[in-house]
């Protein structure tokens, strides 16, 4: 009998062990973190950001500043802030219609565009039109339904810290890795870098985001 309530007490001790084990939250896993970000996406009206760009093809290099708006379902305006083509303007209104004026002199001469364009083009040829959100979690939808793609979501040590989750794919037989940072209070995508082999070729920063601020659909009338 003396050992009965060591017994009972390490019993005791086990079951309570296993109800905080079983009640624990799980950790979120890659692909629910890139669901509810698109989930959030979905559900926005509209918003704004500037986006911070560099591109690599070759020995090629580009870099610039936009600043970009987006309203659902899909319009968007994009200025060049800074880089080539500073000052230039581009907008996707709501029937579907492209148009855009470069910079300086020319600011003035509105021209309707076609989406094959290659002036729409970054030196890698992507769209700039692919600058929404929406278009990086499409593409993610893709890459990780091809055979072999794995998503790891890194460690988190700061609950404030964006959660970062790093694709790994093969595209055109080439090794490819892609690193997206979503904000984990308002389930945004912060950053995307992509790289391929050693060499990292995308590296895009969204700041300054204004969430559904009531832009109006004449304001993607250029």
């Amino acid at each position: 009998m003396r050992y009965r309530i060591p017994c009972l007490l390490t019993a005791a001790l086990a079951l309570l062990a296993a109800t905080a084990r079983a009640s624990a939250p799980s950790a979120p896993t890659a692909e629910a973190v890139l669901a509810h970000a698109e989930e959030r996406f979905r559900s926005l009206h509209d918003y704004e950001c500037m986006v911070d760009a560099e591109f690599r093809a070759g020995r090629r290099t580009d870099a610039g500043t936009s600043h970009f708006w987006y309203k659902s379902p899909r319009m968007l305006r994009l200025k060049v802030l800074r880089g080539r083509d500073r000052g230039s303007e581009v907008a996707l209104d709501g029937e579907g219609s492209l148009r855009g004026h470069k910079g300086g002199l020319f600011k003035g001469v509105v021209a309707r565009l076609k989406s094959t364009d290659q002036r729409l083009r970054t030196i890698r040829g992507d769209p700039i039109t692919d600058l929404d959100w929406g278009a990086f979690y499409r593409k993610c939808r893709s890459r990780l339904a091809q055979p072999g793609a794995t998503a790891v979501l890194a460690p988190r040590t700061d609950p404030r810290a964006p959660y970062e989750i790093v694709l790994s794919y093969t595209e055109e037989g080439r090794r490819m890795r892609a690193l997206y940072r979503i904000d984990p209070s308002e389930r945004v995508l912060v950053q995307a870098d992509q790289w391929e082999g050693d060499v990292q070729v995308d590296h895009l920063v969204f700041r300054e985001i204004r969430l559904n601020t009531g832009i109006q659909d004449r304001f993607f009338n250029l």
